[in-house]
């Protein structure tokens, strides 16, 4: 820091795991304070002392999330606070399961001034997949806007066939400049905008896949296969449902190379997801292999 004055923010952090330090001197602060995230404030804080001129970041994050019960973080210090264990499928606000978040963003809150949230908003280990939360963005940005998290890093997917990653940059962004926006009407000018004549169609996919969701009460995961919903909202029936309306969204724009590029590529998730399906169901009614004449064929 010293070497680099020009730069304004480091990160102080714990490490991405698990394993957080269970000397005698750790374990008495812990228990003093009700969370392992102190011995990590008052190292942080030791540091920000150091480099009053500087911003220290530091992440409370899976064991360090809860706030500690005395120890005040200094005023150069910023709270990275992660949600990386939470339903996607319901506003937080809204779930039950998330419960200990909503008390934990309320603690942090309580005690320091400079959080910084961290969102996901993404399937991470399959971005190529159905991945139907954009009706949780808008509640949440303002439910951590309404508990003090002015800074935030919605962490999407931004590479060309991942899901609607066109569409939910363009939306977390509006929804950042300004958390009451219309989201539904941002939405309708997006689509109408990118897909032309095909956007009524691909917004009643969208719809369909989380009206889908919502009727089987599936719940995501940011790291979850698209075979756990199978039997919900990628039943046979859904799906079957769901290209239909992508054939008559490429019918809608046949004419025009650019755009029907662009549906065919938010058709992809939907074609991942049924590979994905046949792979695991192999020789079933879904599976990659059909039997003929006594023997199975691909």
């Amino acid at each position: 820091m010293a070497a680099q004055p020009d730069k304004k923010v480091w990160s102080v952090s714990q490490n991405d795991n698990f394993s957080y330090c269970q000397c005698p001197e750790c374990r008495k602060i812990i228990e003093e304070e009700g969370s392992p995230s102190e011995p990590i404030i008052r190292f942080v804080n030791a540091v920000a002392a150091r480099f009053p001129d500087k911003v220290i970041s530091t992440l409370a994050y899976q064991y360090s999330r809860p706030a500690p019960k005395l120890t005040r973080p200094a005023a150069n210090v910023q709270i990275m606070l992660c949600t990386i264990e939470l339903n996607r499928s319901l506003p937080i606000a809204e779930d039950p399961s998330s419960r200990s978040f909503l008390q934990d963003i309320v603690d942090w809150g309580k005690i320091g001034r400079n959080i910084y949230l961290w969102d996901y908003t993404v399937n991470f280990s399959h971005h190529v997949s159905p991945f139907p939360n954009l009706h949780v963005l808008q509640p949440n940005i303002q439910f951590f806007v309404r508990n003090g998290a002015r800074q935030h890093f919605q962490q999407s997917n931004t590479s060309p066939g991942h899901e609607f990653s066109e569409l939910k940059c363009y939306l977390l962004a509006r929804l950042l400049w300004n958390p009451d926006v219309d989201a539904g009407a941002v939405m309708t000018e997006f689509l109408d905008g990118y897909y032309g004549a095909a956007g009524l169609r691909i917004g009643k996919y969208i719809a369909a896949l989380e009206e889908a969701r919502a009727h089987t009460g599936a719940k995501l995961d940011i790291y979850e296969p698209p075979v756990a919903h199978a039997e919900t909202y990628l039943s046979t029936e859904n799906v079957a449902a769901y290209n239909e309306l992508f054939d008559r969204a490429e019918d809608a724009v046949r004419g025009d190379s650019a755009v029907l590029a662009r549906v065919k590529t938010a058709r992809l998730p939907l074609q991942y997801a049924m590979l994905e399906i046949g792979k695991n169901d192999m020789f079933g009614p879904r599976g990659f292999y059909v039997e003929r004449g006594g023997r199975f064929e691909f």
